[in-house]
């Protein structure tokens, strides 16, 4: 099994990225979870549908060994954590590669929304890239702990 966290754009808050760190070391090495940041395109004076495309293509470029991928989308299905648990005990049952791609500040484009598995979204809220992020690996934990039966979530 792999799990792997594709996001655009490099630079985070210092909280945010201690929090990621802080749920991405929390999980079992067996998940071989990893976060890959790819860098944002420069929007000054710039084609908003043109920078989501080339994005995209970067996105999907970097997703290309992954047999289930996942487009977090504000139009997306809302997942709950135990949804979240039967999924993860699925992956690792059967050995998938799961990509979750994360747009940058525009979205993303319509080809990684149409080539997704499944379209998810955290809230109805519009949240930062990296928080999407941080909110990810936490429930990446959270369903992984539900999993194992530890006490980080309390039924």
């Amino acid at each position: 099994m792999k799990i792997n966290i594709i996001a655009i754009g490099k630079k985070l808050p210092e909280w945010i990225s201690n929090g990621v760190h802080y749920y991405e070391k929390q999980l079992p090495k067996h998940l071989n979870f990893q976060i890959i940041q790819l860098e944002s395109q420069k929007r000054k004076k710039q084609n908003i549908c043109k920078l989501k495309e080339i994005e995209g293509e970067m996105l999907l470029q970097a997703a290309e060994n992954s047999n289930i991928l996942i487009a977090m989308d504000e139009h997306g299905q809302q997942k709950s954590t135990m949804e979240l648990k039967d999924y993860l005990d699925q992956w690792s049952r059967n050995g998938d590669k799961v990509s979750i791609i994360i747009g940058g500040a525009d979205g993303l484009s319509s080809k990684c929304l149409k080539s997704s598995s499944e379209n998810w979204a955290l809230s109805r809220l519009t949240l930062p890239h990296g928080m999407a992020r941080l909110l990810i690996t936490e429930q990446l934990f959270r369903a992984y702990s539900l999993s194992i039966n530890h006490p980080y979530h309390r039924k």
